[in-house]
């Protein structure tokens, strides 16, 4: 196991170099990236450039985790032309070696709950097909606020049954769950539930704690709180769990950006961190968990690196060149 930086929701954003940076400031091992602009930056300038930041720091710190840059929402000519973006994508996780990406399953849409269903089935069947091959595995994601269910007619899924259903019916053995133990606790899942997942179906896990007596009708995302460092709370049981199954994948606490009112980002990542420390010697983490890593990111040469691509990029493309993209806010 290791900690891992997410700054979705957190209020955190910056350019890669910056966030990779932050993380191996505050003692992470691992870093969740927005895989759609590495896409899209590989397209547009090159995988080497793409990719250069995270391989400085790769002897320090890995790609925790991914969300896949493909919309499974769409009609099924979009969804076609999309998948040729997986093809960079996988070159993209070879050369980082990435093997963790996952998918929001949406909460409501505008298709009836089986056609849904069934889609959702067949697409991430054939997008998971397309990466077994890699290694990568594909986590699935869930939003259990009625709030969420509410945007379209149509609920979908929100409970940790037919997640589970869902992560069954599929019937692939590189997709599992992505675990955020908010929305886990939230749409009826218990400990209990979580012993029918295997260690190696466990793609990723994000924690949240919540108020006491929290349903689905009312909560909102600010009601993600941070860790309690309490013995026999849902966040210790499960890490007990996860370390009982021998899970070796990321950890990150990832609580509403409501927490951290008036602070700096570095702050805030610095929060996250110590509330880890906290947290994981309760369950009887190894401490090796929350050891710092030996930093080994010159950011200096970096930058000028960097700079002198850009200079190159300018010059053959007149001045465009790839946006810097701000994470995105839960």
């Amino acid at each position: 196991m290791f900690k891992n930086l997410v700054g979705e929701g957190l209020g955190v954003s910056g350019r890669q170099n910056e966030m990779i940076e932050l993380a191996l400031t505050f003692g992470y091992r691992g870093l969740d990236v927005d895989m759609s602009d590495m896409v899209g930056r590989a397209v547009e300038v090159g995988q080497q450039f793409a990719c250069q930041y995270l391989l400085a720091a790769e002897k320090s710190l890995q790609v925790g985790a991914f969300e896949l840059p493909i919309d499974f929402r769409v009609d099924d000519a979009k969804f076609k032309a999309s998948l040729p973006r997986l093809d960079v994508m996988i070159q993209i996780c070879e050369q980082l070696k990435a093997q963790r990406a996952y998918i929001n399953i949406p909460a409501s849409s505008t298709v009836p709950f089986q056609e849904n269903f069934e889609r959702y089935r067949l697409r991430i069947g054939e997008v998971a097909d397309r990466l077994s091959a890699a290694g990568i595995r594909i986590g699935l994601a869930f939003n259990a606020t009625e709030e969420a269910a509410k945007r379209f007619e149509n609920k979908f899924i929100t409970t940790t049954d037919e997640l589970l259903t869902l992560i069954k019916m599929v019937g692939k053995p590189n997709v599992g769950l992505m675990l955020d133990t908010w929305h886990w606790n939230l749409g009826g899942g218990t400990l209990e539930s979580l012993h029918a997942v295997t260690a190696e179906q466990v793609v990723a896990v994000r924690f949240a704690d919540f108020p006491a007596g929290l349903k689905s009708d009312t909560a909102k995302s600010k009601d993600r709180l941070l860790l309690k460092p309490e013995d026999g709370t849902f966040t210790v049981q499960v890490l007990r769990w996860l370390n009982s199954i021998n899970y070796e994948g990321p950890l990150a606490a990832c609580p509403s950006s409501r927490q951290f009112g008036g602070m700096t980002r570095e702050r805030i990542v610095q929060t996250l961190s110590e509330n880890l420390n906290e947290v994981l010697p309760i369950a009887g983490i190894d401490k090796a968990v929350t050891r710092p890593p030996v930093i080994s990111l010159d950011t200096e040469v970096l930058e000028a690196e960097f700079e002198g691509f850009e200079d190159e990029v300018d010059a053959e493309t007149g001045g465009a060149k790839p946006a810097d993209k701000p994470l995105a806010q839960r």
